[in-house]
């Protein structure tokens, strides 16, 4: 499956997409929406500025601003927080052309700060290895279907609030579109869904 880059949603400013959380139960635990502050097409190449809000409960608990480029050869999304071993913008690759059983060589970590709905300051610290392209399946949610690659890998995170830190280790399964970014992804803890989170809703810029 081909990356065009001046197709993705992330090409346009004003482009807006909301991705929901939802517990195994089907109730939801947040709302995400990414929103296209700035972008830069140059060459067939996409660089752009996407400002991130997350809530829980009506409250948020996340705002940040994140990176995304494009070019022929790989889409990188940064997550808006620093990769402790480069000191730079920690961000998922997504090659061009993905293929099943494709190893994507991603060993990184990444630590970042966020609200509790109580308002207590959360310390996060995520490890994220053994990333492969699985297969492709078509994905449909309340936005919309979609063609999708498939891509799991190894997710550790620790919670720490004051100086109490609280590991957690899990998989994660992604159905990535070229054209929009991650449709859906699962969380799963010794083979049981934790979470899921699926793209909503969207509005194309200009």
């Amino acid at each position: 499956m081909a990356q065009v880059c001046e197709k993705s949603y992330y090409s346009k400013k004003g482009s807006s997409i909301q991705t929901t959380e939802y517990g195994a139960g089907k109730e939801i635990k947040s709302v995400t929406t990414l929103t296209v502050t700035g972008a830069s097409l140059k060459n067939g190449e996409v660089t752009s500025d996407l400002h991130s809000v997350k809530t829980q409960d009506g409250k948020v608990t996340e705002d940040k601003t994140l990176h995304y480029s494009c070019n022929v050869n790989q889409v990188l999304w940064g997550v808006g927080a620093v990769d402790t071993k480069t000191k730079k913008e920690a961000a998922f690759n997504y090659p061009n052309n993905m293929i099943k059983g494709q190893d994507l060589k991603t060993n990184m970590v990444f630590e970042y700060q966020q609200t509790s709905p109580e308002g207590k300051n959360v310390k996060l610290s995520v490890k994220v290895n053994n990333r492969k392209v699985t297969g492709n399946e078509s994905i449909s949610t309340k936005a919309g279907t979609w063609k999708c690659i498939k891509i799991t890998y190894d997710f550790e995170l620790k919670i720490k609030v004051g100086f109490i830190g609280i590991p957690v280790k899990a998989k994660v399964t992604e159905w990535y579109n070229p054209e929009i970014g991650v449709v859906r992804s699962e969380i799963w803890a010794k083979d049981k869904l934790e979470s899921y989170s699926e793209i909503t809703s969207l509005k194309t810029g200009r």
